[in-house]
C-alpha cells in the first residue's frame, strides 16, 4: 500500500501545480502505460504486482452516431493488455509450499467520462468503465519436503472469462501527455482487485 500512496501524491502533486488550459473534449485517441498493485485471487499468495498498455478510441470515431449525445461525446472504446503476478510461500510439518500465480488479461470495454462542463478543471477527466475480460492465468505450486530433501512441482493452466468493473481519472499535463489513476474489480474465477497508475499520450 505504500506504492500507491505514493503513486497517489504524485498525481495529486501534478493537480496542484499543472494550469487549467484546454477543455477535456478535445482530445482524440490515446495510448497509455501502467503499473500497479492487484488484491490477493487465490490461495495465499499476498499482493501482486503488475503492468500493461492500453488504447482509447473515441466510440465516434469507430461508429456512426446520427444522434450526438452528452453520452456519445463522452463515450470511449477502450482496450489494455496487463500481466499481473503473485508468489507466497506456506509450510507445515516437514513441508513447504512455493506458489506463484501468473494472470494476463485482455480487457475490452467503454470508457464514460463526466461531460466537461461539469468540472471545473477542464483538464481533468473523471470516467466509469465496464468491459470484458479474457485471461490467461497459470498457477505453479513447488512441494518440498524438508525431511527427505526432495521437490516437485505441479502447473496449472487455464483461460477465465470475467467482467471487470471500474471507476478512473485523467489529467492532462500538457496538450499531449496525461497522467491517470484508477481502480477495477474483476470478477472472474478466482476474483481480484487492481490499483493501477498510468501515463499516456495523444496518438
Amino acid at each position: 500500500m505504500k506504492k500507491t500512496a505514493v503513486l497517489f501524491t504524485v498525481l495529486v502533486f501534478w493537480l496542484v501545480i499543472a494550469k487549467v488550459g484546454f477543455a477535456q473534449q478535445d482530445h482524440g485517441s490515446s495510448l497509455d502505460a501502467f503499473f500497479g498493485l492487484a488484491s490477493e485471487p487465490a490461495g495465499d499468495v499476498g499482493t501482486g504486482l503488475g503492468f500493461g498498455v492500453g488504447l482509447n478510441i473515441p466510440f465516434t470515431s469507430v461508429f456512426d452516431v446520427s444522434t450526438r449525445s452528452d453520452t456519445t461525446d463522452n463515450l470511449v472504446l477502450r482496450a489494455d493488455l496487463s500481466y499481473f503476478s503473485w508468489d507466497g510461500d506456506t509450510s507445515a510439518p516437514f513441508v513447504t509450499f512455493e506458489e506463484e500465480f501468473k494472470r494476463i488479461p485482455i480487457f475490452l470495454g467503454l470508457r464514460l467520462f463526466v461531460p466537461p462542463g461539469k468540472i471545473k478543471a477542464k483538464r481533468l477527466g473523471i470516467y466509469g468503465e465496464i468491459g470484458i475480460e479474457l485471461s490467461f492465468d497459470e498457477v505453479e505450486v513447488k512441494t518440498t519436503n524438508t525431511l527427505a530433501g526432495t521437490s516437485v512441482k505441479t502447473s496449472d493452466d487455464e483461460i477465465n472469462f470475467g467482467v471487470p468493473i471500474g471507476a478512473g481519472i485523467q489529467y492532462y499535463i500538457s496538450e499531449k501527455w496525461y497522467l491517470g489513476f484508477y481502480s477495477r474489480l474483476h470478477i472472474i474465477s478466482d476474483s481480484y482487485f487492481t490499483l493501477t497508475g498510468a501515463v499516456g499520450f495523444d496518438l
